[in-house]
């Protein structure tokens, strides 16, 4: 294993160092850590974001309520805001092990592409919007289509 890793203290320097060729984020790192130590993945660098503030949190907003992407599946499991949410609830309290759940994030559940992304049936029964940012800008889309 041979990677730069970077730890950037905002979304706009964490998308700038995205743009490097061979680059992958590090977020709870439940997959990553594992797929770095039996070689499944060799990135050149390896973008911390667990720190970016902006990415994190629940909360209630005009139409329904943000989830962010650095958001633990525990707090998701245990929030009093999306307790109304039960599929997703559910399904947050039944993805791995308790330690696991402290880790792993809402955003990498959905972006691992798993078949076992626990998560993903609950958002998908609620009609889940995902917002996707680049440094040209942002979009919101189903997460059916994403």
């Amino acid at each position: 294993m041979n990677f730069d890793y970077i730890k950037p203290n905002t979304l706009t320097d964490a998308l700038e160092y995205l743009e490097k060729e061979n680059a992958m984020v590090l977020a709870g790192g439940t997959d990553v850590v594992v797929n770095l130590k039996s070689g499944k993945i060799n990135p050149s660098f390896l973008i911390d974001i667990k720190g970016l503030k902006e990415l994190k949190g629940i909360e209630k907003i005009d139409g329904g309520i943000f989830i962010g992407a650095l958001t633990t599946v525990d707090e998701i499991k245990n929030s009093p805001l999306l307790s109304r949410y039960r599929a997703l609830v559910e399904g947050a309290g039944v993805l791995g092990c308790l330690e696991i759940r402290y880790r792993a994030t809402i955003g990498g559940n959905i972006c691992n592409g798993s078949p076992s992304a626990d998560t993903v049936p609950g958002l998908l029964v609620y009609n889940a919007k995902v917002e996707i940012i680049s440094k040209n800008g942002s979009r919101i889309i189903p997460l059916e289509n994403f």
